[in-house]
């Protein structure tokens, strides 16, 4: 039975759009747009600690990505910290400052030197005759519960002459989350507060990426530039390493409310 008119244009239509895609497909490999081979790929350094929740992984290493914006190496030093190598005894005639905080100081989209506690490092050594060491003790996603025990416990053995707290109205509220813990499962990075939370996030990774559906899709995702380059503007993000979490905040974000209710504050 011959094809109709209607149905010739509409498989014209169709062999268009796959030759057009491929060629796009074949072309974007060619040009290599920065990153576009990655997704959202928070790097695998954190290990549980029962007292914090989480920290670094010392000597641990990864790279930061995401489409078009940045693509940073994060190295972890011996001593569990995303900073350069500082002895806990300091040599005379250094001043020392001690920095304490969450994301914004750790600062994981940016390479270590451009980070502000580097800056400020250099910046103060070009100005001041006195010799300064400014050291990092910030790990993302954690609040201001987190930073005292970060203080007392690690922190203060590096004999700072000055502490600097730099933290943002939502470290405050996350004191409320309780201990937060970081696990992986297939290879992807779970944020949790309890079994139940961490048993949830595993089913929905298993329903999200290994069902027939979602094991088609994250495999064209991942491996179609012209595919993520498309979803890219609507915000979608389909990485190696996905954060799975039920983390949010139970506060209003009015920063006045946050300092009424001070049984959040044990000791801070």
């Amino acid at each position: 039975m011959p094809f109709s008119k209607s149905s010739k244009l509409s498989l014209l239509i169709i062999i268009s759009l796959v030759v057009s895609a491929l060629v796009s497909e074949i072309a974007l490999r060619i040009i290599k747009l920065p990153q576009l081979s990655y997704g959202d790929n928070l790097p695998l350094v954190y290990q549980k600690d029962e007292e914090l929740g989480f920290k670094f992984i010392p000597n641990s290493e990864g790279v930061y990505k995401r489409y078009f914006e940045w693509e940073t190496d994060i190295k972890i030093n011996s001593h569990g910290w995303r900073d350069y190598e500082y002895p806990y005894e300091k040599k005379d005639g250094v001043y020392r400052i001690a920095v304490i905080g969450d994301s914004f100081t750790a600062n994981m989209e940016t390479p270590l030197d451009k980070t502000y506690t580097k800056v400020l490092e250099k910046l103060l050594q070009n100005n001041i005759s006195k010799q300064i060491e400014v050291l990092s003790f910030a790990i993302d996603g954690t609040g201001t519960d987190y930073h005292y025990k970060v203080l007392k416990q690690y922190a203060l053995k590096y004999h700072p002459d000055m502490i600097i707290h730099a933290f943002f109205y939502n470290d405050i509220a996350d004191v409320q989350q309780g201990k937060l813990y970081r696990s992986i499962y297939h290879g992807r990075l779970i944020q949790y507060q309890n079994q139940k939370e961490l048993d949830r996030a595993k089913q929905n990774i298993d329903k999200i990426f290994y069902t027939p559906w979602g094991i088609t899709k994250d495999f064209i995702l991942k491996n179609s530039f012209l595919a993520r380059l498309l979803m890219y503007p609507f915000g979608v993000r389909w990485p190696h390493f996905y954060i799975m979490t039920t983390y949010y905040h139970r506060l209003a974000h009015y920063p006045a409310e946050y300092l009424k209710d001070r049984d959040y504050f044990s000791g801070y």
